[in-house]
């Protein structure tokens, strides 16, 4: 678990148009646990990427607000960590920065 003040939560995600424009801009979101509530997405109305990949411990929670191209039931923990283990060494346009 990670604390709502931790320097690394952005929060309520829909809360600020910068937010929802760089989800909306992504080229996929990982979504871990996340069920989507309608404070979390203006009302349902978020744009999400065209590809959405979904962890969640209930699978009754995958795909059931926002669809999922790929969903994955489980503990979210070790799901990461086999999703971590399968990546190639990380590599960056040039030019880009975060």
């Amino acid at each position: 678990m990670v604390p709502e003040d931790d320097d690394q939560v952005i929060g309520n995600f829909a809360t600020t148009p910068e937010a929802g424009a760089l989800i909306a801009d992504a080229d996929v979101l990982l979504s871990v646990g996340t069920h989507f509530r309608s404070n979390e997405t203006k009302h349902y109305s978020m744009t999400l990427p065209s590809t959405h990949i979904q962890l969640d411990i209930d699978p009754a929670a995958i795909g059931r607000v926002y669809p999922a191209d790929v969903g994955l039931e489980g503990d979210s923990r070790i799901l990461l960590e086999e999703i971590v283990g399968k990546l190639s060494a990380p590599s960056v346009e040039a030019g880009w920065t975060a």
